[in-house]
């Protein structure tokens, strides 16, 4: 969710601006958080793209990742904790 408008404006005018950029970003997530790597479980990309959305230079960015459940009719805000654990972060 953009929980932020201006902020994600910012932060897609930075990164999605062009091919060399975009190409950028996935090569960033996938080599400094370890995104999508063979064989990593949902719960680990879940982690590793939460921890991406915090971390410069993207933290800021003006998003909010939610969690569905298995019927996909309730969503939680999650992030990642100081302790390394995802945890719900319920909107204000």
């Amino acid at each position: 969710m953009i929980d932020n408008p201006a902020a994600f404006i910012s932060f897609a005018q930075t990164w999605f601006d062009s091919k060399v950029h975009i190409e950028a970003f996935g090569t960033w997530l996938y080599k400094t958080h370890g995104y999508a790597k063979d064989g990593s479980s949902i719960a680990e990309d879940e982690k590793a793209f939460l921890n991406a959305l915090q971390a410069p230079p993207v933290n800021g960015a003006g998003l909010k990742l939610f969690r569905g459940n298995a019927a996909m009719n309730n969503f939680t805000p999650i992030k990642v904790s100081s302790t390394g654990q995802v945890v719900a972060n319920p909107c204000n």
